[in-house]
């Protein structure tokens, strides 16, 4: 069994659902959401999760909420895990953005990784903030592995600093519904979903890009 830990995004949110940015702000998960916590909750549990570390938001705790009652353990809060701050762009939609902000998704497809959301942050912003949070509280790789509950951008950004990936390798890349990344101690990543029986999806990720 290799020492390894778990990458998990929070369950959907009504904006979410609504296809509007989230980064700092917040709202609850949906029903579908809570059905998704609770499904990455048993998947833990069976997996003997025996710590459970997460980012401040609301969406984030109520996710780690849940697993961390399955797997009988408290949450463990990191501030560093946070969301990718998307500044202005925040609580709107990619068409409302792309109205408000013109030029600004040319400017990303050519430089993803290092254009910033106006008034917010880059992706190479967060794997800063990821890479110094590892440098100081490393969450060790073991059996049972930890679980880290975060979000979307941001645990991109933590698969980066955790694996020899690329940044276009991570940006194909994206944690939705029961998905879980299970990262090893020597960079391999697997892919599991929380409600498929039997071997784990990949060892990389399929291309599910959400251009965020």
């Amino acid at each position: 069994m290799h020492h390894s830990l778990l990458l998990l995004r929070h369950g959907e949110t009504e904006w979410n659902a609504a296809s509007r940015l989230q980064g700092r702000g917040d709202s609850p998960l949906t029903a579908r959401g809570e059905a998704a916590a609770d499904a990455m909750a048993a998947w833990c549990a069976a997996r003997g999760v025996q710590r459970v570390v997460a980012s401040p938001l609301g969406r984030a705790q109520a996710t780690a909420g849940r697993i961390a009652a399955r797997c009988g353990v408290e949450v463990e809060t990191a501030e560093a895990l946070v969301e990718m701050d998307f500044g202005a762009c925040s609580g709107r939609t990619m068409r409302e953005i792309a109205d408000a902000f013109p030029g600004l998704a040319v400017a990303r497809e050519a430089a993803r990784w290092t254009t910033p959301w106006p008034e917010g942050e880059s992706y190479a912003d967060v794997e800063a903030r990821m890479r110094e949070w590892w440098r100081q509280s490393p969450v060790p790789f073991g059996t049972p592995p930890v679980a880290v509950v975060g979000h979307g951008a941001a645990q991109r950004a933590l698969r980066r600093v955790l694996t020899a990936e690329s940044p276009e390798q991570v940006l194909v890349r994206m944690l939705s519904g029961t998905m879980l990344w299970e990262v090893t101690e020597h960079g391999a990543c697997i892919e599991h979903d929380a409600l498929a029986a039997g071997p784990p999806l990949s060892r990389s990720g399929p291309a599910t890009d959400a251009r965020r």
